[in-house]
């Protein structure tokens, strides 16, 4: 699992795992870890600007494992279609 380029989604991608398994908690990146702001402040512009832009990265992966936890309605393609028409007339 610790190989360079190893993701969940690429596994699920080549039916190497299932999806229910690439939930599993142990195949997320976790928590956004908690930064000193004034320890990132006295860094060098570059490696500043390197920080916050991985935290802000971080932040969004863990968002978007937060959707991807959020069940999914499911609607049939009969209802979609009667969607259209109605707001076709």
């Amino acid at each position: 699992m610790s190989s360079p380029g190893y993701s969940p989604q690429r596994a699920v991608d080549a039916g190497e795992l299932p999806w229910s398994e690439s939930r599993d908690p142990v195949r997320r990146l976790g928590r956004s870890p908690e930064s000193d702001e004034a320890a990132v402040a006295a860094l060098p512009p570059r490696a500043a600007a390197l920080t916050q832009a991985s935290l802000d990265l971080h932040r969004r992966v863990e968002r978007l494992d937060q959707m991807a936890d959020e069940p999914v309605a499911e609607v049939s393609p009969v209802q979609m279609l009667q969607a259209r028409l109605g707001g076709a007339f």
